[in-house]
């Protein structure tokens, strides 16, 4: 911490240089395959499989309600083996 300056500059150059090496994907993918850009999937239908019961489910109540945006809530049952798919007695 003696020399601020040098710590100022090299965070900029460090900046920079990240920078540089972050920008060409996006607008040019092709030409960077190296540096692809990462693909961002932020749909929460996706983390499900085609098969799982609560999707299935989602699905039919969106195809039968003519639904379009939810709101989701999670729920976790740690207690049981079949999570929150179990009959409660």
């Amino acid at each position: 911490m003696d020399k601020p300056r040098t710590i100022i500059w090299a965070v900029m150059v460090t900046t920079l240089l990240f920078t540089t090496l972050a920008t060409p994907p996006s607008p040019w993918p092709q030409q960077f395959p190296a540096l692809q850009s990462l693909k961002i999937d932020t749909d929460p239908e996706n983390i499900l499989s085609e098969t799982e019961s609560a999707r299935v489910f989602h699905n039919n109540a969106k195809k039968e309600f003519s639904l379009h945006d939810m709101v989701v809530v999670g729920i976790v049952n740690e207690e049981h083996q079949n999570g929150v798919f179990n009959r409660v007695a």
